[in-house]
């Protein structure tokens, strides 16, 4: 039944969408119909208009009644033919199941359409003030002398000039906390730089000069090979790397260029190094205020709303899907669009959760107060990550089937009143202790609500249970019942829901009367965290980065010509700033870069050009030119990466595009205005030399990036995507092993690596091949797809092996019973062996670039029908776990502790991971020649 071909109903629908909670940005453009099933060719696409074939529920059936749990008056006729009851209006889900009433906007927020899309509203505000500030703060620098004195006067002592703009633009963030980390990030990394120059001059003070010989020059490049190893090596953020290795490079040309007489020791440490700390300090400041006024951009906020809109949108969707399993509705399209937008919503906001607590660290993170709210949103993430798998798990194994007269309309008609019930206590319970965690703490007067209805969740889950128990004897004398697997699945993780609800309530009030403190939130990485240290791809990125930046300061070191002056840091620079940790196609990175320069200088002297006079409306045409390239380029940054700015503290990325535009655009537009009329040789002036290096410097990175990396982005995608399935595949294997007391939890791991895979898997789209066979697009997603399905039936095996869900570290002792049955060997074994034969098979089509007949088609393991062998070894399974007292018995207040709804639970979970691999090996051998 939950293994068959046949029955679709509508997880057509919902595992497209599912499938996208594991990873994001994935698209949903075929579904099962791409594997040939009759399911709907488009998520969005009507059922009817695809000719897709539902059951039709039988007047007087469950799928014909009202949602009870929508209404607050009597129950309706149809409610009372099939016992359904309804709750008081206290507990009920009027406010989960409709839609959520308009969230009311300040005039600030309308002005940047807050009211329609508050993630563009976000970037398009930040975008506004760093754009405001730029004009602020570049006016002196566009004005003639003599205009603002005190300003004059700072910048001939160095402590104000326009590099301050410059590194505005590369510390200011989305949130306060990110904007604190790259401010702290850029000054620790400035003094890094000055710490090593000042080392340089005790060893030969004043710099190198034209007496000096040349096995002086031996220490001195010995040191800086050193601290520019040390620096990529050693795990610091990216902004601090950057910020150290421009600093550093500038430094260390000055020092090597005999042309300049630096000064002496004691004046490296003062003057130059408080000019340019000042310099620092003045841009951390101006990010710090961009971020504050005129109204705060916390990231503490942001997390908080996070937590609520995942508590809203999951509560709502347990709800709907309890309605559509429990057969409390028919096939309502509106309720399955709402419920793919809820699982969108739940998979999206988590993601965001996970980078604003992060970043709320740096908002006064450490002290009391706000560490309790900190770690309380971390412990009801925790709650809501686990409840989102559980959702997604019996989504994807239980509507397997369309609503029909048999076992499962009578026990789920019996037991919908409880699972209400239970659900109904849960939501309410998960909801305050939101409001809890995002105050920070309980109030007192709240504390026996709490325990309340923490004990109220308990007896609802135990009732369920016995409730359950009862009905079950009714039906069958047997424990374990094939035509109610995915029911003992549905309901199990309806108990774990109302545990976890329970637990999060009782965590709270322990943590608020300082009896059990909870587990502190994550916070940054060690400097020397050594798995970071040792891994490979870290070691990459050292490598290019070392080989890049030397490469760029020799070639400016030895300059030739007019072309090219002798002694240039720039080019050093401009591949420091443009470091990047990420895996990404670099020929794809490179014109994106090359664009952003380009673009930006050839914008920034083109505005110079014409209006760079000293004149009024020369000033207004530049102001407005400054305010719009740097705004609009901001804009495009931050909605280019998701996870915020390019070198801040959440994404290792590099900056994008429009970072560079925003960068090289406002460094040519800040410059002084002039009423003589220049040659174009004299209008360039140092532009022409910072651009030449600049494309130089993309032009390295270029090389490196292609050479050290040594595969394609094709073939990268292709090892993330096996990986992934890999990974689940050892995990799945630890999960049956009866030798295995302890499980390695692995399922967020598996959501980023399909995050990854997804990522790499657009990239290599773009990728030109030339003579190789195009990129299987279309077949890398399906597949993304269908590995996503199977990470949900794994999830819920994982979730019901470990000990106090996901996060525990010890096997269930109920599940080690049933893996050690001798007939639970054939059921281990048919189902690893079917996953290795995915894993081939997989490995054998991506990894073909070459055309002819695909070597996946003289798989031996393709004649092999695991559908049905794997039904033979369950039912085998079933027939000695039947015939053992201890699978009778019951055991525990939920079902979570009741043996037999433990092996149903895996069974439904292992039956649909078979039905979604023999679905994704028809797909491969349909799209493989």
């Amino acid at each position: 039944r939950a293994y068959g071909s046949s029955h679709r109903g509508l997880i057509v629908v919902a595992a497209s969408v599912a499938a996208a909670s594991g990873f994001a940005s994935m698209s949903y453009p075929a579904g099962r119909a791409a594997y040939g099933g009759n399911s709907p060719s488009s998520p969005l696409q009507s059922p009817m208009a695809s000719g897709t074939q539902y059951t039709t529920p039988r007047p007087g059936s469950p799928q014909h009644a009202t949602l009870p749990l929508l209404q607050t008056g009597s129950p309706t006729a149809a409610q009372s033919s099939v016992g359904y009851t309804t709750v008081s209006k206290k507990d009920d889900f009027a406010g989960f199941a409709d839609e959520q009433p308009a969230k009311r906007y300040s005039c600030w927020g309308k002005l940047f359409l807050r009211q329609h899309n508050e993630a563009f509203a976000d970037k398009a505000e930040l975008a506004t003030r760093a754009a405001v500030l730029v004009l602020v703060l570049g006016l002196p620098c566009i004005m003639p002398e003599g205009t603002y004195p005190q300003i004059d006067t700072a910048k001939e002592d160095g402590f104000f000039s326009k590099q301050a703009i410059l590194m505005f633009l590369l510390i200011v963030d989305l949130s306060l906390g990110q904007t604190f980390a790259n401010a702290f990030s850029a000054a620790f990394g400035t003094v890094l730089s000055l710490l090593g120059v000042g080392f340089l001059n005790l060893l030969i003070p004043g710099g190198i000069t034209i007496d000096t010989p040349w096995f002086a020059l031996i220490p001195i490049f010995t040191f800086a090979a050193l601290f520019l190893f040390l620096i990529l090596w050693v795990n610091l953020s990216m902004t601090t790397r950057v910020f150290g290795l421009m600093s550093f490079s500038q430094h260390l040309m000055m020092f090597l260029d005999p042309r300049k007489r630096l000064p002496a020791i004691t004046r490296v440490i003062t003057d130059p190094a408080m000019c340019e700390l000042m310099t620092i300090g003045v841009a951390a400041i101006c990010a710090v205020v961009c971020n504050l006024f005129p109204v705060p951009m916390l990231a503490t906020r942001r997390a908080k709303d996070a937590a609520d809109e995942v508590n809203m949108a999951l509560g709502r969707a347990w709800v709907n899907v309890s309605n559509d399993f429990c057969g409390a509705r028919g096939t309502d399209l509106r309720a399955v669009d709402l419920l793919m937008a809820d699982m969108d919503r739940v998979r999206s906001a988590l993601v965001a959760l996970d980078g604003h607590l992060m970043s709320s660290w740096y908002e006064l993170g450490g002290v009391a107060p706000f560490r309790s709210a900190r770690d309380m949103l971390a412990r009801l993430r925790r709650t809501l990550q686990e409840g989102s798998d559980r959702l997604f798990c019996t989504w994807a194994a239980c509507l397997q089937e369309p609503i029909e007269e048999g076992p499962h309309a009578r026990l789920m008609q019996e037991m919908w009143p409880d699972v209400q019930n239970v659900l109904a206590k849960s939501i309410n319970l998960i909801d305050r202790s939101t409001e809890a965690a995002c105050r920070g703490r309980v109030f007192e007067r709240e504390e026996p609500d709490f325990r309340d209805a923490a004990e109220g969740c308990k007896a609802a889950v135990a009732e369920l249970t016995r409730k359950f128990r009862e009905v079950k004897q009714d039906i069958s004398r047997q424990a374990i019942i094939e035509e109610l697997l995915d029911e003992h699945n549905f309901l199990t993780h309806v108990c774990a829901y109302g545990r976890l609800a329970s637990e999060l309530a009782e965590d709270f009030l322990a943590h608020n009367t300082g009896s059990r403190p909870l587990p502190p939130s994550a916070q940054p990485e060690m400097m020397f965290d050594r798995a970071t240290l040792q891994d490979n791809r870290h070691l990459n990125f050292v490598g290019r980065g070392f080989l890049a930046i030397s490469i760029a300061f020799i070639w400016g070191m030895v300059g030739h010509s007019k072309t090219g002056r002798r002694y240039d840091p720039h080019a050093a620079i401009c591949v420091a700033l443009m470091l990047r940790k990420c895996i990404s196609s670099s020929s794809m990175l490179s014109a994106k870069r090359l664009r952003g320069i380009a673009l930006g200088s050839i914008v920034g002297e083109a505005v110079y050009a014409s209006a760079g006079w000293c004149t009024t409306w020369g000033y207004v045409l530049s102001s407005i030119a400054l305010l719009g390239w740097v705004g609009v380029s901001i804009f495009q940054h931050h909605d280019a990466s998701r996870l915020g700015s390019g070198i801040g503290v959440n994404t290792t990325g590099g900056p994008t595009a429009g970072l560079l535009a925003a960068y090289y655009g406002a460094r040519g537009i800040l410059q002084p205005c002039v009423d003589e009329v220049f040659t174009l040789r004299d209008a360039l002036g140092e532009n022409y030399y910072a651009l030449i290096s600049s494309l130089t410097a993309v032009f390295v990175c270029h090389i490196i990036d292609h050479t050290i990396e040594g595969f394609s982005t094709c073939q990268v995608a292709d090892h993330y995507l096996r990986n992934a399935l890999a990974h689940i595949n050892e995990a799945f294997s630890e999960i049956l092993d009866p030798s295995a007391h302890k499980l390695h939890v692995i399922g967020l791991h598996s959501a980023r690596m399909l995050r990854i895979a997804n990522a790499i898997g657009q990239q290599a789209q773009c990728e030109p091949r030339h003579w190789k066979q195009p990129f299987r697009g279309a077949l890398y997603r399906d597949t993304l797809q269908s590995i996503a399905r199977l990470r949900m039936g794994f999830l819920g095996m994982e979730c019901c092996a470990v000990e106090d869900g996901r996060y525990g570290v010890n096997k269930v002792e109920g599940v080690l019973r049933i893996t050690t049955l001798q007939s639970f060997d054939g059921v281990r074994q048919v189902t690893k062996q079917n996953l290795q034969h995915i894993e081939d098979l997989l490995g054998a089509t991506f990894s073909q670039e070459q055309g002819g007949m695909s070597s996946a088609y003289q798989l031996p393991q393709l004649k092999r029908r695991f559908a049905l062998e794997f039904a033979q070894a369950m039912r085998a399974f079933m027939s000695e776990a039947n015939s053992l007292p201890e699978f009778h018995s019951a055991v525990g207040a939920s079902l979570e502790l009741d043996p037999a709804s433990q092996a149903s639970a895996l069974l439904s979970c292992l039956a649909s991971i078979i039905d979604e691999a023999q679905t994704l090996q028809k797909a491969v051998l349909r799209r493989a020649c």
